[in-house]
């Protein structure tokens, strides 16, 4: 663990406090895992990376200014993953509840929230410490306004060159929050109906010979109900995925891994289909997505840095990735426009501040008409489908819903990872509260954005903590036991589950991977929480039931095998 100092000036601009941290480096790790694929498990994108020759962080970590600025005046004026338990150690110094006041009557951070924020920053360097990540950046809403806006680090290993609340960083799949944003405002005006066919606004559209187009909705794709595969569609890794998305669909159609409300499966291609969609409703070429997004989305929410132009990021200042393995070293290096194309846009390609999300998420507490009406907000946030994760946790448009950990009131967030770097927006509705952490590494020893929010949480919304751990009795498992047969995806047919004792096991001897070559997938699954276990392999897999509640569906983001 680093030994870090932590200082406030009592400096105060338009009520901003700026912080600064110093912390001495950690013995040097070396590299001891050369296996770069494990670590490139991405949440939107999986494209090839070449390995770094920078074989650690250490001695470039330098100590910088937080930078913390941005408050929004009243007059001034968001792979997924299981919620990360929180410790004891550490959270001191929490807001009290009866320091809660509306966004109409906050003027500014209060002594007890900027001692919150100062904690918060000290627990933050030591997180990023811990994971071994190059820098970080932080910005925090309370009572609905922009109050905090710091980063730590290093936005360039090679350079030193530090992270300033200013950095672009890759805001991976909370890029899926902005294309539901965008969706909801022509609902809104009365131009996109969700539950309507998209071939209502996409008739050219096609499945596969044998599949039924006009069973797709906007609804489907973007609760990620539609059946439409995922992983085995790589964005951007591919000849047929390098160039025009509307090319795509029209010369590559896809099949349907299960029947569309059957089950839940992650597909971010399915939200690159929803593009098509939005374009179509708004009676603009598949070219002009990325302007219909900036025009209804990042101009009135006020996300000011925003931008799909990765390239154009290169001359500003931006974060350069890094991929580590299990010790903390830099196994990949990855330039902010590496593996970028217009098929990774709707799904995982907005590149932004903090801030620029926070702003976002400050129209999402509002729910004025700024960018959404209050129902449209609602529409985002509610929950259309159970996850099977956690026991209360469900997807909606774009945002994860769940009554974790406050059991009384809802959180939804989203986070998002593509191979060298992490973000999430988390927010807290009947608290007014929002706090967003993007972050220029992946892998490594642990996900630092979860460990800053959970810190964030322990601070500023200190109501009694409720986490379920989601693991439920072998004896339970029973119900899964049988064979699955995937016939579209990767896992192949003759996939066999049993129970033996306290141990679910699979074996998967057709499995493949995405060129055809055989990848058996046999040994013991883990257990993650309900109904979601772990593959030996790694791979994420949910089993689902059928209506007449038979668990028939064994969910993946490589396939959907059926019994």
């Amino acid at each position: 663990m680093r030994t870090c100092l932590f200082s406030a000036r009592a400096v105060c601009v338009s009520g901003a406090v700026s912080f600064s941290i110093a912390c001495a480096p950690p013995p040097e790790v070396g590299p001891t895992d050369a296996h770069v694929d494990a670590a490139l498990a991405s949440d939107a994108d999986r494209p090839d990376a070449r390995a770094s020759d920078d074989a650690g962080l250490d001695a470039h970590v330098v100590t910088t200014d937080t930078g913390v600025d941005a408050f929004a005046a009243p007059a001034a004026d968001t792979g997924i993953d299981a919620f990360a338990p929180p410790t004891d150690a550490g959270h001191d110094a929490p807001v009290a509840h009866d320091a809660f006041v509306g966004p109409d009557a906050y003027v500014g951070p209060t002594a007890a929230e900027v001692a919150a924020w100062g904690t918060l920053m000290t627990q933050a360097e030591n997180e990023r410490a811990m994971a071994f990540v190059p820098g970080v950046s932080i910005a925090v809403v309370l009572h609905g306004r922009l109050a905090f806006a710091g980063a730590l680090g290093v936005r360039d290993v090679a350079s030193a060159a530090p992270v300033t609340t200013s950095t672009l960083f890759r805001a991976n799949s909370m890029s899926k929050m902005v294309l539901a944003a965008a969706a909801m405002s022509l609902v809104r005006d009365g131009m996109l109906d969700v539950h309507a066919p998209i071939t209502t606004y996409v008739p050219w559209f096609a499945l596969a010979s044998g599949y039924d187009a006009s069973a797709l909705t906007m609804d489907a794709l973007l609760t990620h109900t539609s059946g439409f595969p995922c992983d085995t569609i790589q964005q951007c890794g591919s000849a047929s995925t390098l160039g025009p998305r509307e090319t795509f669909f029209r010369n590559y159609p896809q099949p349907l891994w299960a029947q569309p409300g059957a089950v839940m499966d992650y597909s971010n291609v399915g939200y690159v289909l929803a593009s098509q969609a939005l374009v179509g409703a708004a009676g603009v070429p598949d070219t002009a997505f990325e302007q219909l997004v900036h025009d209804r989305v990042f101009v009135p929410a006020g996300m000011t840095t925003a931008t799909y132009d990765a390239a154009g990021a290169l001359s500003l200042d931006h974060a350069t990735g890094y991929v580590l393995n299990a010790s903390g070293s830099v196994i990949v290096t990855r330039g902010i426009a590496t593996g970028d194309c217009p098929m990774l846009h709707p799904s995982g390609g907005v590149i932004a501040t903090p801030t620029d999300y926070a702003h976002l998420a400050e129209r999402f507490l509002a729910g004025d008409s700024a960018l959404l009406d209050a129902s449209e907000v609602a529409a985002m946030e509610a929950p259309h489908v159970m996850t099977r994760g956690t026991p209360t946790q469900a997807y909606g448009y774009g945002l994860v819903h769940e009554y974790t950990p406050y059991p009384t009131h809802a959180a939804v967030w989203h986070d998002g990872e593509l191979p060298g770097s992490l973000a999430l927006t988390y927010l807290v509705p009947d608290r007014q509260f929002a706090i967003v952490i993007m972050a220029n590494a992946s892998g490594g020893t642990h996900v630092v954005t979860w460990a800053i929010a959970t810190d964030a949480l322990r601070l500023f919304v200190p109501d009694a903590f409720s986490i379920p751990s989601g693991v439920t009795s072998p004896a339970t498992w029973g119900p899964y036991a049988g064979t699955y047969d995937d016939h579209l995806g990767t896992l192949g047919t003759g996939v066999v589950v049993t129970l033996v004792g306290s141990t679910l096991h699979v074996s998967a001897p057709n499995a493949t991977d995405n060129t055809g070559h055989a990848v058996p997938v046999v040994g013991n699954m883990t257990q993650v929480a309900v109904d979601q276990f772990t593959l030996p392999d790694g791979t994420a897999a949910t089993f689902f039931p059928d209506a007449t509640g038979t668990f028939r569906y064994l969910v993946t983001r490589r396939g959907i095998a059926v019994r």
